[in-house]
């Protein structure tokens, strides 16, 4: 055989391995990608079922109850802004649902979330209008001295924003940290009216029995890959459109004419191992303490669907530490004025209270900035999503801001500032509790 022959020859291979191997990496790239999705699983007689069904029936009763809508938008409003008639035509509506509720606080609970992206969680509205409404009871029960009830209504809230959250996503979990901030709002605009030394132990242990009883963080960003993998794998065997996934019920506009399933899996098997390398590094940033958390994404998409499915991890981090760090405030303050009841003087360090890690500072690491003087009382703070010490200066209700440190109280921004951009309002001055 010639030279020439056996060159062509090899050549003919080569183009022919080539061809080969183009043809494999081409079925690959269109073969719907084999992805895992465990089954949900629920356990008996799981609350959540009639939890659920309570929170639909409030999130209907808006829908159809035009005054009934307007009284939840007025409710809402900082401060609210409620007639008396108003308040009591609310509580009238809200009373059998606040009746119902609490019937199944002490059963297990598993939220009710099928990997479906098609899936919609209408039950979450009621559940942060339940604590709306007991929000404003809790007010009221200050208002008039009956602290041990205000703590009971904030005790049932933080148990059922603990349970709608057990195993489910990161938007059960955002609901469940809503609704604790709606539920220390009375207390955080009212910080010296619970004294009562048999309310004071109460919110102790409340505080104490929420942290025990509160989800990981890790498992909502655990199930979101989950969920993200049921979302590729449905639009990879054109289970579900391309133009579901990118519109919005804010833009209907934004409808775009669907694109064939075939067509759309090469962009899932790229974006796959991003999807993938995004969950373990958000689960692994999720599992350190907020102090030693990054600011920054842990991850940052190439390919287009990827940037789409995957969310923002640091804003929902930040907002789990604020909570955290919001309860253990109050649990402290709790702690403090029981002291000062049993002993007629406030404690010099906060180690003298035995909180454990009740008294420590998610965003430090080290017990909350805490101090005393004769006249004034005490100062207790943490430093904030910004982890600076400011010196207490606060953002007024805004305990996710940037700047500034985190209070155990809430105060309205003076009116001289209100319309102003929030760069050019300047820090609240630090506020003494008694």
């Amino acid at each position: 055989m010639s030279r020439t022959a056996k060159v062509l020859i090899g050549f003919g291979i080569v183009i022919g391995l080539v061809c080969i191997g183009a043809c494999t990496g081409l079925m690959w790239l269109f073969t719907p990608p084999q992805l895992q999705v465990p089954p949900r699983r629920y356990p008996p007689g799981n609350a959540y079922e009639p939890l659920r069904r309570i929170g639909i029936a409030i999130q209907q009763q808006r829908q159809h109850d035009a005054y009934f809508e307007q009284l939840t938008k007025k409710i809402g409003r900082q401060p609210p802004s409620l007639t008396p008639a108003e308040r009591q035509a609310y509580l009238q509506i809200m009373e059998p649902y606040l009746k119902a509720y609490p019937r199944h606080l002490d059963q297990p609970c598993v939220a009710i979330w099928e990997y479906d992206p098609r899936i919609t969680f209408p039950e979450l509205i009621g559940f942060r209008e339940l604590a709306r409404a007991e929000s404003l009871l809790m007010g009221e029960n200050l208002a008039r001295g009956r602290d041990k009830q205000a703590v009971e209504r904030l005790r049932r809230v933080l148990t059922l924003g603990n349970q709608i959250r057990n195993d489910g996503g990161t938007i059960h979990y955002l609901v469940g940290i809503a609704m604790t901030t709606i539920a220390l709002r009375p207390f955080f605009e009212s910080p010296n009216a619970l004294d009562e030394p048999t309310a004071l132990k109460q919110m102790v242990e409340t505080v104490r029995r929420w942290e025990q009883q509160r989800p990981s963080p890790s498992v909502p960003i655990q199930n979101e890959r989950y969920f993200l993998r049921a979302t590729m794998k449905a639009l990879a065997e054109g289970n579900l459109q391309w133009s579901e996934l990118t519109t919005t019920s804010s833009d209907p506009s934004s409808t775009r004419d669907d694109i064939p399933s075939w067509f759309l899996r090469p962009f899932v098997r790229l974006a796959v191992p991003e999807v993938e390398a995004w969950a373990d590094a958000a689960v692994a940033e999720s599992r350190k303490p907020a102090w030693q958390r990054s600011d920054k994404e842990p991850f940052e998409p190439r390919h287009m669907l990827s940037a789409i499915l995957i969310p923002a991890l640091v804003p929902f981090l930040q907002r789990e530490a604020v909570e955290l760090a919001q309860i253990r405030l109050m649990g402290c303050v709790a702690a403090i004025r029981l002291y000062k009841s049993r002993t007629g003087r406030y404690p010099d360090q906060l180690s003298a209270l035995n909180l454990g890690e009740m008294a420590i500072d998610p965003f430090s690491g080290k017990p909350f900035v805490y101090k005393v003087d004769p006249q004034r009382g005490f100062l207790i703070y943490s430093l904030g999503v910004n982890r600076r010490d400011d010196g207490g200066r606060f953002d007024y209700f805004r305990p996710s801001s940037p700047r500034g440190d985190l209070l155990p109280l809430h105060r309205p921004i003076p009116e001289g500032f209100r319309n102003k951009p929030w760069g050019q309002i300047p820090l609240a001055s630090p506020v003494w509790l008694k």
